[in-house]
């Protein structure tokens, strides 16, 4: 048994392969090279990805290259760098692009799990050996014992569970990685790391999109794109034109803030008429709904459901799951009914299926209509604001 460990040069990665060299002596780590120098942008066809001020990207950029190598070799392991710039392009950045500017919320976190990290590089780490692939990821596999099927659950850590992300994985990838860290908490993973001297044992985390570092994901999808965005007008919930808007792609159902269009009321993104080209805004408790319909379900912890399921269902990484109803539709697809109305299901974005602590399932959602169904909601959680 020889595991590879994806090193990104953060400290969960580190900690996997400390304690798979720990277990199995045997380890060695792989770092994807997703970025080059920041002054080769070309967005025809670009060799590397645009980082504002000259920086690199956050994850697998130069810095975390370097970071990555010395925990490779503080743990007395080979590492191996490897250029994945192509196929990071065609499955994460393209479509990104693409989604913002057609009106979608994309989450660049699953197409590089599922295309990039448990695909491509997966099979690299094959190619040179190994016979399984380790991550820091915050999540934990099973195996049920009456089918023998693989099961995908929450880490351990709650605040840290990045399951959510995971929800495109397959039964054949599930057979061949490992996520070490996924029974551990946070602090106890930065614990770990300082006693094997780890040099990235206090790093600070970021939470921003890692070929964004700046933050500024519209400015990017802008660059990127090789034509400009057509624009459109900012209309409330009955048609009435209150603005103009330079682009979809500087939307997202749920969105307050930058809509540019002065005092008054707070204005909600409430929908996104891709066709029209329309952002329609609307008081907060008309961003919620009470349903939505997927694109083709990725089963994950069990197999597609002869039957409606009950299950929770979470449509956002920060959001806490709802009980629902889950329907198969035709071609694979599915309609979800909340038991409550659950804020700014945005298409693009993911629902995910969870039994317990389980993911059972996901899928990108195709289209949610927000429908003023937040109303008691939106009562209630004033009401609890003021006796708070």
């Amino acid at each position: 048994m020889r595991t590879a460990v994806a090193l990104s040069g953060g400290v969960d990665s580190s900690v996997a392969a400390a304690l798979v060299q720990e277990e199995e002596g045997a380890a060695f780590g792989v770092t994807m090279r997703l970025f080059a120098a920041a002054d080769e942008l070309s967005p025809g066809g670009m060799k590397s990805l645009p980082v504002a001020g000259g920086r690199r990207g956050r994850c697998c950029g130069g810095d975390d290259t370097d970071v990555a190598r010395l925990a490779a070799r503080t743990l007395g392991i080979p590492f191996y760098v490897l250029d994945m710039e192509p196929e990071f392009r065609r499955a994460v950045v393209d479509p990104f692009v693409a989604a913002y500017r057609a009106g979608r919320t994309p989450i660049p976190c699953t197409a590089c799990n599922s295309q990039v990290k448990f695909d491509h590089l997966l099979r690299r780490a094959l190619g040179l050996g190994a016979t399984r692939l380790a991550t820091g990821h915050y999540a934990r596999l099973g195996r049920e014992s009456h089918s023998g099927r693989r099961t995908l659950a929450r880490g351990m850590d709650r605040e840290k569970d990045q399951s959510y992300f995971l929800f495109g994985m397959t039964q054949e990838m599930l057979d061949q990685v490992r996520f070490p860290v996924g029974g551990m908490t946070k602090e106890e993973v930065r614990r770990l790391a300082r006693t094997h001297g780890l040099p990235n044992a206090d790093k600070a985390e970021s939470q921003d999109i890692c070929f964004i570092p700046d933050g500024d994901y519209r400015g990017f999808v802008r660059r990127m794109a090789a034509e400009a965005e057509a624009g459109g007008e900012i209309v409330d919930r009955s048609g009435h034109v209150l603005g103009r808007h330079e682009g979809l792609s500087g939307f997202t159902v749920g969105q307050r803030r930058g809509l540019g269009l002065g005092g008054g009321e707070k204005a909600y993104v409430v929908a996104l008429e891709r066709d029209l080209r329309r952002v329609v805004v609307g008081p907060r408790e008309a961003a919620y709904c009470r349903q939505l319909e997927t694109e083709a379900v990725n089963w994950v912890s069990c197999a597609a459901p002869s039957h409606d399921l009950e299950c929770e269902v979470q449509v956002r990484h920060r959001q806490e799951p709802v009980p629902a109803t889950v329907s198969m539709l035709p071609h694979g697809r599915a309609q979800v009914r909340f038991a409550r109305p659950v804020l700014a299901p945005a298409a693009g974005q993911a629902a995910v299926f969870y039994g317990d602590e389980q993911v059972l399932g996901g899928a990108a959602i195709e289209n949610a209509v927000c429908d003023g169904s937040g109303r008691d909601r939106t009562a209630q959680e004033a009401g609890a604001s003021l006796t708070a």
